[in-house]
């Protein structure tokens, strides 16, 4: 939805078989899930936001796990904010510095100048607007058979400049074994993971 703060999680599970992607918003799964039949295998570094796909909003409170995917029980704790920290990500941007680069246990994403601190989140203002959050091979740089990742959104606009508005993405070197979460500018209440 637009101009209103959006719960995002995006699941893996390939021991699931059939139906192994799922996205939820604000909780509550999507009617259409995937089936993904190769292996991530992402060594390379993940984004917010891309270079190249023109994100315009606010995004905050990034978290990752590898090697879970998040119960539907869970992901309604995370979105009601009930016993959070019971769920210790490996990964979490909270984006609140408010100053700097944001850190995670250690681990700093980069902001490139077209992304600002505002109102506790980051700002993407929409030209090749993004977080760099490195290459960090014990994190996404291995093949991942199950992980998690949920996020605070806030798009600022819906229109059909440009065809994909990625939220998050991560690919192997040669950009083809990855995966990414984006909207659709064709069809601007949907969000994709894939």
């Amino acid at each position: 939805k637009k101009d209103k703060w959006n719960f995002v999680t995006c699941l893996y599970d390939s021991t699931l078989g059939s139906a192994n992607i799922k996205i939820y918003v604000n909780a509550v799964v999507g009617s259409v899930t995937a089936n993904l039949t190769e292996t991530i295998n992402a060594s390379e570094t993940m984004e917010l936001g891309g270079p190249s796909t023109d994100l315009k909003g606010y995004m905050k409170d990034f978290r990752f796990w590898k090697r879970k995917s998040l119960s539907a029980a869970e992901i309604l704790q995370l979105y009601q904010g009930i016993n959070e920290h019971e769920l210790t990500p490996d990964f979490w941007l909270l984006m609140d510095e408010g100053e700097g680069n944001p850190k995670s246990y250690g681990l700093i994403g980069i902001l490139n100048d077209a992304v600002q601190w505002d109102h506790n989140s980051a700002y993407f203002n929409g030209i090749n607007s993004h977080i760099d959050c490195k290459k960090e091979t014990t994190l996404w740089g291995a093949s991942q058979t199950k992980f998690s990742v949920v996020f605070w959104a806030k798009f600022k606009q819906h229109s059909i400049d440009t065809p994909f508005r990625t939220l998050f993405a991560f690919w192997d070197p040669v950009g083809t074994n990855g995966c990414s979460c984006f909207q659709d500018q064709s069809r601007p209440k949907k969000l994709i993971f894939d």
